[in-house]
């Protein structure tokens, strides 16, 4: 079955205008045929091999061969691919449930849906009704990058065959939209390279309306949400873009962009609900953040080798990376100039309103940068700044508009110039293209290291519950020591109660290491986070971490006998590198005044604690430290040491558990801070 729909989709890529003349009449009959029908016949197939070569020679620009490779997993264990693949491997291992992408070894003692682990829903359900035949690690993150570049090569390659009946110009063309770095920017989130997506839907709007056409769509509009959401918006733009593009703004064609609106709307909540989107928190803040710069189109961030990288004006703004490239540039700059016009006036209109322009703008958001100057901010009623909110990372959506000015600009190039001239044009750009876009952002072939709990499970005399890991820090949570333990307790089907995840369930339920080593299970806590656990806790050190258990561990000891302090050095403390640089194991301040470091975010019970630091000031500073909770404002205490020290020490009393400690250090600008030590010691 699944050959047989691969054949239809190679015969849908090369059916268009195959042995037809010009007015559609059928050149050949049967399987001899003339020259000239042997002639089509043969460049009927030439498509072929650069429909398969094309998208595999980019691939092999881009990735190393050996991510194709399903048994290896280790290249994925860092960052946010790391989540994907946990989030997949712990879903496989769990029974199913319902909503189909609910599992329940993460987010204990409740579940979660794999949806927001980014784990592609689509190929998580497929390849787990045969996971039983599966190898113990498997990954499908190489082969979905390779079918994702086949994919949208195949697409475009269609979608200019509606412009060109010259195959040989509409590969040319293909080659040079595929080269869109964007594309290659964020292979990081692998999910998102689904750009076939896009410009499928693209391809809809510019071919001539069909019965199909409309309930294609909507299927799409299921088919998004069952990949990302985020390409979900592109789906429901697309058939108010359809309808006006062919039949104008009236009556008619609102009344029908509203029920397929409506139609398209209730296929997407319908595929939401089976795979599990509802009940979970809602994002505060982002939108904004993760914006669309006005130079973005102009800025490789250094993915070109001809133009600099330009500033950005918040730390978000890589996700509205929409970089075009030189030969992007030059294609759509010819374009302009040449004297045709392909576009009637509803449709010019229909594809400004409805597609281009809330693009454009959800991608900007309500603040408006070029480079690090905010140019304004439009405030927003607080429900719009709710969905902005929940699109969050709205800098993506500029990715329509870009695949779509270079296919008009393709189809009004096709139109008004010469073959011979638009063939020696495409191939110019490519190859600026080609020189000037870096595709190469490789992974390492790493091994694949050992699990740091095995030693500890070993030692424990029954099966845990499961593993608390809510007190780890995000830098923690997407650490690859981290994802290995969390593939090893999967193996064993042990829930964990903390993961690092998209959107957190509304009713999620934090337990503590006091709960959880009552409930029988297993606490993984940072050194740092030693004050969190229970004195009577049994715990083992294991390289970064402490393992604490309710019951006896061969080699453990109490909680209490370990010496309540912690240490950090300068260095491990968060600070500004803005103002602030590293000096061995200690930091500095540089000229501007403020704050040199903040953190470390303790976890700490009620209780009296001395805190020492150790710093050096140059003559004639002033410098001072507090000491502060965001949860509890109320704590705050500051305090101004002499210049003169170099140990200041103080003793706090907290009279309530606080989440978030923080030791804070200041200079006032004159002269310079450095900060080399921080150690916290509980008395009582």
């Amino acid at each position: 079955m699944i050959i047989d729909g691969g054949m239809r989709i190679v015969r849908w890529a090369l059916s268009s205008g195959v042995g037809r003349d010009d007015g559609g009449h059928t050149l050949w009959a049967h399987k001899g045929g003339t020259v000239m029908e042997q002639r089509e016949l043969w460049r009927k197939y030439t498509a072929w091999p650069f429909l398969i070569g094309v998208p595999f020679f980019l691939f092999i620009l881009w990735k190393p061969l050996f991510i194709l490779d399903p048994t290896n997993i280790a290249w994925l264990l860092t960052g946010d691919p790391g989540q994907h693949l946990t989030g997949w491997h712990q879903f496989r291992m769990d029974e199913w449930r319902f909503p189909l992408m609910e599992q329940a070894l993460a987010g204990y003692p409740a579940s979660m849906s794999a949806v927001f682990t980014d784990s592609n829903p689509l190929f998580s359900l497929f390849f787990k009704v045969f996971r039983s035949f599966l190898p113990p690690h498997f990954q499908f993150v190489g082969l979905w990058y390779l079918l994702g570049l086949f994919l949208n090569y195949l697409v475009l390659y269609r979608t200019l065959r509606l412009f060109s009946s010259s195959r040989s110009l509409c590969l040319l063309g293909a080659t040079l939209i595929s080269i869109f770095p964007p594309l290659f920017f964020r292979d990081v989130h692998d999910t998102l390279t689904a750009h076939f997506l896009i410009n499928l839907l693209l391809y809809f709007i510019f071919k001539d309306e069909k019965r199909y056409t409309y309930p294609a769509i909507a299927a799409l509009c299921a088919l998004t949400v069952s990949i990302h959401f985020y390409f979900l918006l592109f789906a429901l733009l697309t058939t108010p873009t359809k309808l006006f593009y062919e039949r104008g703004f009236n009556r008619g064609s609102v009344s029908s962009a509203f029920l397929w609106l409506g139609i398209n709307i209730f296929c997407a909540l319908v595929m939401m609900t089976l795979l599990g989107y509802w009940g979970y928190k809602g994002e505060v803040g982002g939108f904004g953040l993760f914006s669309m710069n006005l130079n973005a189109l102009i800025n490789p961030l250094g993915l070109s080798r001809l133009l600099p990288t330009l500033p950005l004006g918040t730390d978000g703004q890589y996700e509205g990376y929409q970089y075009l490239g030189l030969g992007w540039m030059l294609f759509l700059v010819w374009s302009l100039l040449t004297p045709r016009h392909v576009l009637l006036r509803r449709q010019f209109w229909a594809l400004l309103l409805c597609f281009f322009l809330p693009l454009t703008l959800l991608s900007l958001s309500n603040s408006v940068y070029w480079g690090d100057r905010l140019l304004f901010k439009v405030p927003l009623p607080r429900v719009l700044q709710y969905v902005g909110d929940t699109l969050r990372a709205s800098g993506r959506f500029f990715w329509g508009v870009g695949y779509g000015l270079m296919l008009l600009a393709f189809k009004k190039v096709f139109a008004g110039q010469k073959g011979g001239l638009v063939a020696v044009a495409v191939a110019l750009c490519l190859g600026v293209q080609f020189y000037d876009v870096r595709l190469s952002r490789y992974p390492q072939d790493v091994l694949f290291p050992a699990s740091r709990l095995a030693a500890v499970m070993e030692r424990q005399s029954g099966r845990p519950t499961h593993v608390n890991t809510s007190l780890l820090l995000y830098s923690e949570y997407i650490s690859t020591p981290f994802y290995v333990d969390l593939l090893y307790l999967a193996d064993r089907k042990i829930p964990v109660t903390g993961l690092y995840a998209a959107r957190e369930k509304k009713d999620a339920l934090r337990l503590s290491c006091k709960d959880s080593l009552v409930a029988g299970g297993m606490c993984l806590v940072p050194r740092r986070n030693l004050f969190a656990l229970p004195g009577e806790a049994f715990v083992v050190e294991i390289p970064g971490y402490l393992v604490a258990s309710s019951s006896p561990l061969e080699g453990a000891r109490r909680a209490a006998e370990i010496e309540p302090a912690i240490s950090f050095t300068g260095a491990e403390l968060a600070f500004s590198p803005e103002n602030v640089r590293r000096q061995g194991n200690s930091v500095v301040s540089g000229e501007q005044g403020g704050i040199v470091t903040f953190g470390p975010y303790l976890n700490v019970p009620p209780g009296m604690y001395l805190i020492k630091v150790s710093y050096s000031a140059t003559e004639g500073s002033e410098v001072f430290f507090d000491v502060f909770s965001n949860r509890h404002p109320s704590l705050y205490t500051q305090y101004t040491p002499s210049p003169s020290e170099t140990v200041f020490y103080c003793r706090v009393e907290l009279e309530q558990p606080v989440p978030d400690l923080e030791i804070r250090t200041f200079i006032n600008g004159k002269g310079s801070l450095a900060v080399h030590g921080l150690t916290i010691k509980k008395e009582s």
